[in-house]
């Protein structure tokens, strides 16, 4: 398994994987995670942008040479009423192919995330998003010390 900054060229493996996970969330949480029209076409245009952005790490891991897993993180401040003592790496898009991969492939992608954050002190934590169900990459999260901030809940009106 290799972890690597993620590329323009790696744009539609990166769209493939969300939509993966997507699909893997949707029959949990129908309404927020359901298919939009054009949605590949949106999420390409957005990772491109996040991949041309100085404030973004964005890395790939392949495993029997073809990608099958992401994290994206973005740096940014947080609410002042939050104020943990710095800037934030947000981390929305996290995923591998098969949960059977988490303690391996999402493994290393976290271990270098952390890695590229540590060259910035003044970042004082990461959030990552993570869905009730999927519980093998809350397993990887919680045995690397990270615990639950908040949950979400949701009803349509």
């Amino acid at each position: 398994m290799k972890v690597r900054e993620a590329t323009l060229n790696d744009l539609d493996s990166m769209v493939q994987l969300a939509e993966q996970r997507r699909l893997s969330y949707e029959p949990h949480q129908p309404v927020y995670w359901r298919h939009a029209e054009g949605a590949p076409a949106h999420q390409k245009s957005w990772f491109e942008r996040l991949l041309e952005d100085d404030h973004v790490i964005a890395l790939v891991g392949d495993a029997a040479d073809r990608p099958s897993g992401m994290i994206i993180g973005r740096v940014m401040p947080v609410p002042p009423v939050y104020d943990p003592g710095g800037p934030t790496c947000m981390v929305d898009d996290f995923t591998v192919t098969e949960p059977a991969l988490w303690p391996t492939l999402g493994q290393a992608l976290l271990d270098a995330l952390r890695e590229r954050l540590r060259v910035h002190p003044d970042i004082v934590q990461i959030v990552v998003v993570a869905g009730h169900h999927d519980a093998a990459k809350k397993q990887l999260l919680e045995s690397e010390g990270l615990s639950i901030a908040s949950e979400w809940w949701t009803t349509p009106l």
